[in-house]
């Protein structure tokens, strides 16, 4: 059923009071120090992040099974020297071409200091390049690093995506909306890459030329990236409303809604990009609920709400072994971290994962299959068995060299 929004919700109010101060404050040019949560991406048993001591790292999941002392084999830090810092990262580093793609909303660490993305190799961790976002202190990174056909696609809080060679960093283009870019781009293969802005509207652009070919706005803010599938094109929006967008049609710019169109409501923002998979799609709110619709039709398949009353889910769902993993806040101050495992024919919930010591867990999960990988404010990023929730192991992220994972 296409649920109707009402805009005084308080439902959706309070996931937005608790969500949105944080993020506002980080992307500002200020000179409070916020600590990052950046994620974890997985690739060939090596699980990057930016921790907690705001250095890139890459952690070998078997040695951190056994226990074993910082670094093992395969293991590294960048920088590799103790007393220096990458910066915080609110987003998952980008595994592609032998390369580690990592997104800095302050570099250095340093509050007001300008974002940047960090090129470094996947094996030992040595810096191939850096771009700093050349606006300056004002465009810091919230959003991830999208890496394709060479090219290594990134938005600012200056308002500008810019389009870097993958191999070298060189700015080749950039193309500015009217807001900061909290998202990702989305890509068709095709010659066209989507981009989305908290101005409300949703650009497609050549990405050989940077040049636009259409927009389609919406009534809200949008924060994450759009998913392309099939010719459609798929935008949450603050609006409350998930769009299923024909890009043919919007580029035509046929009144909304077209043929095979659609847009579904629920009481919140839709923060995240929904997980396409079988036809399905799986959608977290910031309300605390998660959804699953048919991707053709909008039809709702089922809807499950995570947690307490209070619980915020601003992150993509990741599926392994017929398990939704989803990632929360929860509780009246927004403090307690959540990993939900739900069944992903009913939403039921299979098990639950609290953090301890308590600290959100705002970002995506990463996975190998079987294994979902959590990082938590906490600073601590955590393995668990994707069929039952139990940890397989916990790495304490704000130490460095041999103490790293230690306490």
């Amino acid at each position: 059923m296409i649920r109707s929004l009402s805009i005084g919700d308080p439902v959706r109010l309070r996931g937005l009071g608790l969500l949105l101060p944080t993020l506002l404050l980080t992307a500002t040019a200020c000179s409070q120090f916020v600590p990052g949560w950046g994620g974890a991406a997985v690739a060939s048993g090596t699980v990057f992040t930016v921790g907690g001591n705001q250095k890139v790292l890459a952690l070998n999941a078997s040695a951190r099974a056994k226990g074993e002392i910082f670094p093992a084999q395969g293991e590294w830090q960048y920088p590799v020297e103790n007393d220096r810092k990458a910066g915080t990262s609110f987003t998952p580093p980008v595994v592609s071409g032998g390369m580690v793609y990592a997104p800095i909303h302050q570099l250095g660490g340093n509050p007001g200091g300008p974002g940047a993305v960090l090129a470094l190799d996947a094996g030992n961790g040595s810096l191939r390049w850096r771009f700093d976002i050349p606006s300056g202190p004002s465009a810091q990174i919230v959003g991830p690093v999208v890496v394709a056909g060479g090219i290594a696609y990134i938005g600012a809080s200056d308002h500008f995506v810019y389009a870097l060679d993958a191999n070298t960093g060189a700015n080749k283009w950039q193309f500015r909306t009217n807001n900061k870019i909290w998202a990702g781009v989305a890509l068709d293969g095709a010659g066209t890459a989507y981009i989305a802005s908290l101005d409300h509207r949703v650009y497609a652009v050549d990405v050989t030329t940077g040049k636009e070919k259409w927009r389609h706005e919406t009534g809200g803010a949008i924060a994450s990236a759009p998913l392309f599938d099939n010719g459609r094109l798929y935008v949450g929006s603050a609006d409350g409303f998930l769009y299923a967008l024909d890009v043919s049609a919007r580029s035509q710019k046929v009144e909304f809604p077209a043929r095979g169109e659609w847009r579904y409501a629920t009481g919140s923002w839709f923060w995240a990009t929904p997980l396409l998979d079988s036809g399905t799609l799986y959608a977290g709110a910031v309300n605390g609920e998660v959804t699953a619709l048919d991707a053709v039709t909008g039809k709702e398949q089922w809807r499950s709400r995570v947690g307490s009353i209070d619980a915020v889910v601003s992150s993509t769902p990741v599926l392994a072994l017929g398990i939704l993993g989803i990632s929360a806040r929860d509780g009246k101050d927004g403090a307690d971290g959540k990993v939900f495992g739900l069944d992903v024919k009913t939403g039921q919930e299979r098990w639950r994962y609290s953090t301890d010591p308590k600290g959100p867990v705002n970002s995506a999960l990463a996975s190998d299959g079987s294994v979902f990988y959590a990082y938590s404010m906490n600073q601590r990023l955590v393995a668990l068995e994707a069929n039952n929730g139990t940890s397989r192991w916990v790495c304490r992220t704000d130490q460095t060299g041999d103490k790293l994972c230690k306490g």
